[in-house]
């Protein structure tokens, strides 16, 4: 079976899932993991209820590790009573080794403003792969910041005089760079 289980495993493997958690390194996280060959179900992990009354405008983020040749995606659901709905899915192999950043996820749940809501993660690995570890960690849920963080920024390239930058807004539409 692929399940859910708090990391970090007692055997660590060496070639899927993170070093250690994303905040100390050396505390708890979840994570999927291969139990054997058996079933190919998704690994199913469910928050209880959590009540969005006082938030005007709700965010999920959690961080991911998702390094793994095996890892198909991960999915997040929310369901506020009338059904699982997909929020977001993080598809393969995002980080190339174990010592790798974890990377932020940021969801809006602002269509469920003044709701009480319950979250899914759902993992799943290509076939029976045993290289599909997938981690979260420090799950979140808060009100939006005004002016979001970047998502995915990236290093394009680098002069003396120049840096190349390449990032998705998350819902921005200015930005101030500081250097120096």
């Amino acid at each position: 079976p692929y399940v859910w289980a708090t990391g970090p495993p007692q055997f660590t493997p060496t070639t899927t899932g993170p070093q250690g958690d994303h905040t100390t390194g050396s505390a708890n996280y979840l994570f999927t993991e291969s139990i054997g060959f058996g079933s190919n179900s998704p690994a199913e992990l469910e928050s209880p209820l959590i009540n969005l009354v006082g938030l005007t405008n709700p965010q999920l983020s959690f961080y991911l590790h998702s390094y793994g040749s095996g890892i198909s995606d991960l999915k997040t659901y929310v369901n506020n009573g009338s059904g699982w709905v997909l929020l977001n899915t993080q598809t393969g192999q995002l980080q190339n080794s174990k010592a790798a950043n974890w990377k932020e996820i940021s969801i809006s749940l602002a269509s469920y403003v003044n709701d009480t809501v319950s979250i899914r993660f759902s993992g799943a690995r290509a076939g029976n792969s045993t290289l599909a570890n997938i981690a979260i960690d420090d799950i979140n849920i808060d009100e939006a910041p005004s002016c979001p963080r970047p998502q995915n920024l990236a290093l394009l390239g680098l002069t003396a005089s120049s840096a190349n930058l390449q990032w998705l807004s998350g819902g921005a539409n200015n930005w101030n760079l500081s250097y120096g």
